[in-house]
């Protein structure tokens, strides 16, 4: 039976093991720490402080190169992922930092703990059920938990219709395609007080150009040619000049840019 999640789910591991060369090299790790550390200054977290370091963190759907990789130790640190088992195989690396790791979604995750900080970088909209995965985060907060989710929000109303209808076709590894306000809407329904947003477009900017060099090194020739209905409807509106794909590029005049929601439960 046609399951989007699962296809999604498959999409994101080919895209990982695909580039593990680049990511176990000591340039990705470099400019990866270097990125971790930005985003969590930006969002009011010292990465050198206790904060990340001893508190109770939970980081969901960290993928095999998340926040984790700024601890050395840190028994509290969760890390979650339905994909986890395969990045522990594939990048063995990831065991050196001594953090606890979850084979699970999200949605289906079980503990009677309550974290001090909760992260969701590019998480929700790779979930299976993004209702339960929200109604999940608050579950696992207490009153004065920091929140940070980011996500890829759309730029353009009339894309999001589209890619909202076609993601199976045109954007696979994404089963949730909506704009920042409609994302805001959900977190704001769900219990959630926004406390801060702001666009994270710069950090991964600065993250790709960092890495500009080793990426067309790296690009096969087939990787030119090979065909994808994603890949020429992302080509078609950039050769338009309408908007270019905004995985790679975030921010206008790209279909996608990153926003970063620093959030707090709402008390009940």
């Amino acid at each position: 039976m046609w399951n989007r999640w699962k296809i999604a789910q498959s999409k994101e591991l080919d895209c990982w093991v695909g580039n593990k060369d680049k990511i176990q090299s000591a340039k990705y790790q470099a400019a990866k720490l270097k990125f971790w550390q930005g985003t969590l200054e930006s969002c009011g977290l010292d990465p050198d402080s206790a904060d990340i370091k001893t508190k109770k963190v939970l980081d969901v759907g960290c993928g095999p190169a998340g926040s984790f990789i700024l601890i050395d130790k840190n028994p509290d640190y969760w890390c979650v992922d339905p994909l986890m088992d395969s990045y522990l195989e594939q990048f063995p690396q990831i065991k050196q930092h001594e953090v606890k790791f979850f084979n699970q979604k999200l949605e289906d995750f079980r503990t009677d703990r309550r974290f001090d900080i909760i992260l969701g970088f590019n998480c929700l909209d790779h979930v299976d059920n993004l209702s339960a995965a929200m109604d999940k985060i608050k579950e696992l907060s207490h009153p004065s938990t920091q929140i940070i989710i980011s996500l890829n929000v759309h730029n353009y109303n009339w894309l999001q219709k589209i890619l909202a209808r076609f993601s199976p076709i045109l954007d696979r590894l994404h089963k949730y395609q909506y704009t920042s306000q409609q994302y805001k809407s959900m977190l704001v329904d769900k219990g959630f007080c926004l406390i801060k947003e702001f666009s994270a477009d710069s950090l991964w900017k600065e993250l790709e150009d960092s890495l500009a060099d080793f990426n067309v090194s790296h690009k096969s020739f087939w990787n030119y040619l090979r065909f994808s209905p994603g890949k020429w409807f992302f080509g078609l509106l950039g050769l338009l000049g309408i908007a270019r794909e905004g995985y790679q590029n975030p921010g206008n005049p790209s279909v996608y840019s990153v926003r970063c929601f620093i959030l707090k439960p709402n008390e009940d």
